[in-house]
C-alpha cells in the first residue's frame, strides 16, 4: 500500500501504518500556523533569503501532511525536530510490534500444543516494551508541542 494515502482520517490507514508513519497524517491548522511563524521568523532573523522564504511559503501552501511541513521546517535552522529522535521512535515501535507479535505466536503455540493455557508471560515484554515506546512517543510529542508553543507565544506577543 502506498504510504502517501495514509492521512490519519481512517481512509487507507490502519493502526500499524499510523504507528510507523505518523508523519503521513494530515497536517493540522495549528501545525501550519507554527510552521508559518518559524518561516517568517527565520526570514526576519536573516537565516534564509527572501527567495528561499518565498519558495518555502509556496511549499507550505501546498503541504498536506506532517511530512510536508517537516520538509519546510528542515530548511530552517533550529526549527525541526531532530531526525534521529524520529528515527529512533519509528524503529523502536517496529521492533516492539514485531517482538510482541512473535511472542504472542509462541505463547499461542505453547498453549495449543500443551492443551492448557500457559501463564501469559509475554505480557512482561509487551507491557515493558510498550512503556518504553510510549515514552519515546511522549518525548517526540512534547518536543513538537514546545516548538508550537514557542511559535504561538511569539505570534501572540507581536
Amino acid at each position: 500500500m502506498d504510504r502517501a494515502v495514509v492521512n490519519g482520517t481512517g481512509r487507507g490507514a490502519n493502526w500499524v501504518e499510523r504507528l510507523l508513519w505518523p508523519e503521513q497524517q494530515s497536517a493540522a491548522a495549528v501545525q501550519r500556523d507554527s510552521t508559518r511563524w518559524w518561516l517568517t521568523q527565520a526570514r526576519v532573523d536573516g537565516k534564509i533569503t527572501e527567495a528561499r522564504a518565498r519558495s518555502l511559503r509556496e511549499d507550505l501552501a501546498v503541504a498536506k501532511t506532517r511530512a510536508d511541513l517537516n520538509a519546510v521546517l528542515a530548511e530552517i535552522p533550529g526549527a525541526s525536530a531532530p531526525a534521529g529522535l524520529l528515527a529512533v521512535r519509528r524503529y523502536a515501535t517496529a521492533i516492539w510490534l514485531g517482538a510482541s507479535a512473535i511472542q504472542f505466536v509462541v505463547w499461542l503455540m505453547i498453549t495449543l500444543i500443551s492443551g492448557q493455557v500457559d501463564v501469559p508471560w509475554l505480557l512482561w515484554a509487551v507491557c515493558g516494551g510498550g512503556a518504553i515506546v510510549l515514552g519515546l512517543w511522549r518525548v517526540v510529542a512534547l518536543e513538537e508541542r514546545m516548538r508550537m508553543s514557542v511559535a504561538k507565544e511569539a505570534a501572540a506577543s507581536d
